[in-house]
């Protein structure tokens, strides 16, 4: 049920689903409610009599990661959304589940897996004067075999305003095979644009972040 002690060997070992919305804001109560009927329905499936098979990311990771989360830095209360998982498998009305209170975490480090030939990520990451948990922030990336790398440093429009524009760029760099080449990400960037040209099958994007 975690920590797992090696990430990549597990994943066939677990079932994951994902909900689209930011991460940053809390899910919306229809979004919720589904994650709560779908850990319900995957216990029963897997004949497990209580929720305790139902875990965040955060609580598997070895890496530092916090999702499902509700605000910058904010996961969801994972014990909490067991005790919902349990209450409507007992029977419980569904729609009754809303989001709850979250409890605060400190992220360490934000990793995203690449694989062979072309990968684009966009990856939050708010450092400095956009953020209220880390004063600095760092990018390595690394892969087998090598490749080529260019990452944009972004920031977010104010209001209704235009779509966010290129920051500073970082590349176009070459890495080498097992190398792992990184940067200071720039103080206000809010995410990354982040393209990589992978040479070998695995690779890593890791953001580690410098608490305040």
């Amino acid at each position: 049920m975690g920590p797992l002690p090696v990430t990549r060997a597990f994943n066939k070992f677990v079932w994951g689903h994902e909900i689209v919305y930011p991460g940053n804001t809390p899910m919306s109560d229809a979004q919720y409610r589904s994650a709560i009927e779908l850990g319900t329905v995957i216990s029963q499936l897997l004949h497990r009599p209580n929720a305790e098979w139902c875990r965040g990311h955060l609580e598997s990771s070895i890496t530092g990661k916090w999702d499902p989360g509700c605000g910058p830095g904010r996961s969801y209360d994972m014990a909490r959304m067991r005790a919902d998982v349990l209450a409507l498998m007992r029977g419980a009305d569904a729609s009754a589940a809303s989001t709850p209170t979250s409890k605060k975490v400190k992220p360490v480090m934000i990793e995203r897996e690449l694989t062979h030939g072309k990968n684009y990520l966009r990856v939050p990451a708010m450092v400095g004067s956009t953020s209220a948990l880390f004063k600095r922030a760092f990018v390595s990336i690394t892969g087998e075999l090598g490749g080529t790398m260019q990452v944009a440093f972004q920031k977010n429009a104010p209001n209704d305003g235009p779509p966010p524009g290129t920051g500073p760029i970082w590349g176009p760099t070459v890495f080498r095979n097992a190398s792992r080449v990184w940067r200071e990400i720039p103080d206000g960037t809010e995410f990354l644009d982040i393209d990589i040209d992978l040479k070998g099958r695995n690779g890593s994007v890791a953001i580690e972040f410098e608490p305040r």
